[in-house]
């Protein structure tokens, strides 16, 4: 028998639905966690060549 698309949708339906947006979400939380760690690393570790590159045209300070 065909499904009729105009039917509404029983709680059944819509538990299902509601599951599998949640697994989504999870994923994408999952997804954006993993990449702002990995941001977080790569501004860390361009923060650190800078500091270092430039280190040497500070020097030693002289007081006086």
């Amino acid at each position: 028998m065909a499904e009729d698309r105009n039917a509404p949708a029983t709680k059944g339906d819509l538990q299902g639905v509601e599951g599998h947006l949640s697994e989504q979400n999870e994923l994408l939380r999952s997804e954006i966690r993993r990449r702002f760690d990995e941001m977080k690393a790569t501004i860390s570790s361009g923060h650190a060549e800078l500091l270092k590159a430039f280190s040497h045209f500070a020097g030693p300070r002289n007081a006086g």
